[in-house]
């Protein structure tokens, strides 16, 4: 968008709340000193944009609060844009919050591996690990994508970063 002259274009939204696994809900940041400074009023906001200005082929980024960007810049974003960024915004959020509890199902299913010596595709071998992966969903009261992380681990070696882009979203069950 532009404004006297000047382009604005919106980059990132970064929201450092932290989620409840139960609720899957933001909470109140307790401790403010972790959040972002922001550029116009010098306040510290869990909710940041970063936003690009260029002018004459100048580029200058700003990051600033959700309410301080229109009022410092005079512009704002359109709300399609402004709702895809939050809620890509989230899903970086709720990554990092079940990283722990993806990668304890990671664990479990590399020591599935180790130790049954569980692999390959034949069919003893997928339902010892559907068999193995009831019990985790059953010993931990995990969810069953957790499960069926720990499944895909037994049978090969995975890492977090795969398992998000297999779509695979344990905050979804």
């Amino acid at each position: 968008m532009t404004a006297n002259n000047r382009t604005f274009k919106l980059l990132k939204i970064t929201d450092i709340r932290p989620i409840n696994l139960d609720t899957g809900k933001r909470e109140p940041l307790d401790d403010y000193e972790k959040a972002n400074v922001c550029d116009r009023c010098g306040r510290r906001h869990a909710v940041v944009w970063t936003v690009e200005e260029t002018t004459s082929g100048q580029e200058r980024f700003w990051h600033v609060g959700s309410t301080c960007g229109p009022k410092l810049l005079g512009w704002a974003p359109m709300k399609s844009t402004v709702k895809r960024l939050t809620k890509e915004a989230r899903t970086r959020a709720l990554r990092e919050a079940w990283r722990p509890k993806v990668e304890e199902a990671i664990a479990y299913g590399r020591q599935i591996r180790e130790t049954c010596g569980i692999r390959g595709d034949d069919l003893n071998a997928s339902h010892a690990r559907a068999g193995l992966a009831h019990e985790y969903v059953r010993q931990t009261k995990f969810s069953p994508t957790l499960a069926s992380i720990a499944v895909r681990a037994a049978r090969r070696e995975l890492t977090v970063d795969e398992v998000y882009e297999l779509d695979y979203y344990p905050w979804y069950d």
